[in-house]
């Protein structure tokens, strides 16, 4: 079956938005439909839970060395906080992926993803502190939201490599987990990953091989 979604996922720095934007200025198909979709942190009822974390006092601001401010939230400070969350999340995603990415594809557009479920998921994970949802019931769901329709690579990058990449600030020890999360869930589930770490234009090749079965010529195009 010739996929139409296709969902680049893996930590930040790993390459996916620098080979998506290659893509597809190289893809021509029948249709010549492009839709590109950034799919993270999806948010409607997961306010209900982020509000609640402010108001208990689990969300802190954290200043980076470089002077950089973000948001800190501590999912897996609360137990019930702990256990909504991903529930929380997968309704949300579930919700953004028929509005962004299902609608779309109905209407015969083929969709690019930066980011999908399965980093909602990785990301979930993390937050709460629970590398065990992979495997169990809520880490099913998030993949049962991915249709037959879908084609799915795992970008693989060693951490350090990941951000020298990105000019703001990450975490070190959160990309070395989340990269370890992001290869199980490639484990569980038999999803093609491609080590990012080699020249772009290799890797490159090797992400047009992989789509290139599904939508069949390659030369230039533009994302609609």
């Amino acid at each position: 079956m010739r996929k139409k979604i296709f969902c680049f996922s893996g930590i930040d720095g790993s390459g996916k938005s620098t080979h998506i934007a290659l893509l597809t200025k190289r893809i021509i198909s029948s249709e010549g439909k492009f839709k590109y979709v950034w799919f993270r942190h999806p948010k409607f009822f997961s306010y209900v839970i982020l509000g609640l974390c402010r108001f208990m006092g689990l969300t802190k601001v954290i200043k980076h060395p470089s002077g950089t401010k973000m948001w800190e939230t501590g999912f897996y400070m609360n137990k019930a906080v702990r256990t909504l969350w991903p529930h929380f999340q997968l309704i949300d995603a579930f919700l953004f992926w028929i509005n962004k990415v299902y609608l779309p594809y109905l209407l015969g557009y083929i969709v690019f993803l930066d980011r999908s479920p399965v980093d909602t998921l990785v990301d979930v994970a993390y937050d709460v502190r629970n590398e065990s949802l992979i495997r169990r019931y809520i880490g099913k769901l998030y993949r049962c939201i991915l249709p037959s329709c879908t084609f799915s690579l795992i970008f693989d990058a060693e951490p350090g490599t990941a951000i020298n990449r990105k000019d703001d600030e990450h975490d070190i020890q959160q990309l070395t987990i989340k990269r370890r999360l992001y290869r199980r869930v490639a484990e569980i589930n038999g999803l093609q990953v491609i080590n990012t770490k080699r020249p772009v234009d290799v890797v490159h090749n090797e992400v047009v091989q992989y789509v290139g079965v599904h939508i069949g010529n390659v030369a230039g195009a533009t994302v609609q």
